[in-house]
């Protein structure tokens, strides 16, 4: 049930953000910024799926506006607040209680959608030869390190007893932020995106970055997926 605005004072905000500031300071503020968004959200009754939707929307926006070389002002806007929609969506879920239920996920689906779909119509718009490889090998990286991130999330969630999922010792938040915000693919990347349209040049360095972070997840849920054994059939 989707809570009334005197419910809306009960509840405790900081179970809405799963991400902790010395986990990616930058994931971290953006839901803080969006939180009273999300509260309103709740308030109008939107569902997530429909936030999602108006976030694929606003992507679908941003990208007609590429293929019809329209101002890097309107792309950017529009590219923006599907980003605003991104994390609003999955607040609005777990401050109504509406996480799903089933496997499919409409939300990761989305973001999916929108990373591929847009960089394909980046490609499009410079129409590279070079940067459709670039963008190929890119897409390719991503979708890599998302689906071998999944299978150790379930692994790690089903690893046989006596298996330690527990890291041994933890860094400082300045190291981990550090990781996490250069060396990873998350949300905050897609902040960059606006600037894959500010000259071919500059989108090739910045799609070669983010090809590098993504193999860096690649090899590191890999070496991890290694270290956990495989259950038996029937356990």
């Amino acid at each position: 049930m989707v809570p009334n605005s005197g419910e809306l004072t009960q509840i405790n905000t900081n179970e809405i953000i799963k991400i902790r500031k010395d986990e990616n300071a930058i994931i971290w503020l953006l839901y803080r910024l969006t939180r009273p968004l999300a509260s309103i959200f709740v308030f109008l009754r939107f569902s997530p799926n429909i936030l999602t939707l108006i976030s694929l929307i606003f992507v679908g926006i941003c990208n007609f506006s590429i293929i019809n070389q329209n101002s890097l002002q309107i792309s950017s806007a529009t590219w923006i607040l599907a980003l605003l929609f991104d994390f609003v969506d999955g607040q609005v879920a777990r401050i109504t209680g509406k996480t799903r239920t089933h496997s499919f996920s409409f939300d990761h689906t989305g973001d999916m959608v929108k990373i591929v779909g847009t960089l394909i119509t980046i490609a499009l718009h410079y129409s590279s030869e070079v940067l459709w490889l670039v963008m190929s090998i890119c897409i390719f990286s991503i979708l890599l390190s998302d689906k071998l991130n999944s299978e150790l999330d379930y692994a790690s969630q089903h690893k046989p007893i006596g298996t330690n999922g527990n890291n041994s010792h933890r860094h400082s938040p300045v190291v981990t932020n550090f990781y996490t915000i250069l060396l990873t693919f998350n949300s905050h990347s897609l902040l960059l995106f606006p600037l894959l349209l500010i000259g071919r040049k500059f989108c090739f360095y910045i799609v070669m970055y983010f090809i590098f972070i993504s193999t860096i997840s690649c090899l590191r849920f890999a070496s991890l997926l290694l270290k956990i054994p495989r259950r038996k059939l029937g356990e």
